[in-house]
């Protein structure tokens, strides 16, 4: 059974990561308006296909993080185990775990409402994807 299940995982995440391989677009800010109507015609005029491939990044990005996001055990020992030896390494593995189950969610929520995202979730020191978070202490603080 786990050898009917291995190309079909390998096929998702090749298709995550072609969709997500592209950098996001970024929506083009409306000008300032005098009044609420001018701006918002101005921001449906300017965000029609941005806001598609906005969307379709964010599911991608959904997707992506529900198929990895068990990688957040070994980066939370990795970057834990770096700074503080041993201790590091079990405190890791409970923080991984619940990175883990917030990547999940955040993934869920993603594929869920379609990419609609309010930015309560993603920030800096949660990132998009597990691969761009730091999996090593900074050289500093290494021995």
């Amino acid at each position: 059974m786990m050898k009917k299940f291995l190309p079909l995982l390998a096929l998702f995440l090749l298709a995550a990561a072609a969709v997500t391989g592209a950098e996001p677009a970024a929506p083009t800010p409306a000008p300032a308006a005098t009044t609420e109507k001018a701006s918002d015609a101005t921001t449906a005029t300017t965000t029609g296909e941005s806001a598609l491939d906005l969307h379709l990044y964010r599911v991608g990005r959904g997707f992506a993080n529900l198929g990895t996001c068990f990688l957040e055990v070994p980066r939370c020992i990795l970057l834990r185990n770096g700074e503080v030896p041993f201790w590091g390494a079990v405190s890791g593995a409970f923080e991984g775990v619940g990175c883990t189950g917030m990547r999940a969610f955040a993934g869920l929520i993603d594929v869920l409402f379609v990419g609609y995202d309010p930015g309560a979730v993603y920030h800096g020191s949660f990132r998009d994807f597990v691969w761009e978070s730091a999996w090593l202490p900074p050289k500093e603080d290494r021995p």
